[in-house]
């Protein structure tokens, strides 16, 4: 009867699963941080274009002269108006906590047309350069041209409207 060398036999130690099982957990441990990271950055894109999204419908409903439905047939329509609300704290404006809201501006009087929150861990940045933004229907211009900037999750977004109406 032969006894088989230890070397002779197939298999791995236990130094050469350490070492393998080390180098899959440290690429799961950063894949996984990239990903998170990746899904915060989506988050703070996602409500820069939400922002972008009502500033272009105040700007194509005013521009079409839209006149929504909630406005008297004796108000004069005039156009619409994007609102963003408080820097901290409840905004009576918007009904919300940090937010925007689109308004339509009919005489004397802003009804509301929709209030949209800012997405959790996103809010208002100190560059922000105005927080009134109105689309006239009747001239085409806006007023509070200027720069709205949004943080969270350790990134900024900024949106630029100008006078003529662009939104970058």
């Amino acid at each position: 009867m032969k006894i088989k060398s230890l070397k002779s036999q197939i298999g791995f130690t236990l130094i050469e699963l350490l070492v393998v099982f080390f180098i899959m957990t440290t690429l799961a441990g950063v894949s996984i941080a990239a990903f998170v990271q990746y899904g915060n950055t989506q988050k703070l894109t996602t409500a820069a274009q939400d922002v972008t999204a009502t500033l272009q419908v105040a700007k194509s409903r005013a521009f079409s002269q839209v006149k929504p439905s909630q406005c008297a047939n004796s108000d004069e329509f005039s156009g619409y108006k994007v609102v963003i609300c408080c820097k901290g704290g409840y905004c009576s404006s918007c009904q919300a906590y940090e937010g925007y809201n689109l308004l339509a501006v009919c005489g004397a009087k802003n009804i509301s047309i929709s209030t949209t929150k800012f997405i959790s861990g996103t809010s208002i940045g100190s560059g922000t350069t105005s927080d009134t933004f109105y689309f006239n229907a009747i001239s085409g211009g806006v007023d509070g041209a200027g720069k709205v900037v949004l943080t969270g999750y350790g990134g900024t977004k900024k949106i630029t409207i100008t006078q003529t109406g662009v939104i970058q």
